[in-house]
């Protein structure tokens, strides 16, 4: 796992980590530091969950059914058909 950091300095376990964006790469990355060893994570993100404009506030940022593939489109469709079906639109 690449670190970017405006340091030159390899980045120790010791030293201070903040993740700025806490959706699924934030948090996974932020996990898989401590897994690692790496004490000092902070995440940070601009608002409380769910973001009014995050992922997780409908389906089409969720499920995208715009692939290349007609394979994956027909899955993706297939997916927000479940989705509303359990959850409602």
């Amino acid at each position: 796992m690449g670190l970017i950091t405006l340091s030159k300095k390899p980045v120790r376990k010791r030293d201070k980590i903040l993740i700025v964006g806490s959706w699924l790469f934030g948090l996974t990355s932020a996990l898989e530091l401590r897994k690692r060893g790496y004490d000092h994570v902070t995440v940070f993100d601009r608002t409380l969950p769910p973001a009014p404009d995050g992922p997780i506030v409908d389906t089409s940022r969720l499920i995208r059914a715009d692939c290349a593939d007609p394979f994956y489109s027909k899955m993706a469709f297939e997916a927000m058909e479940q989705w509303e079906a359990d959850w409602g639109k």
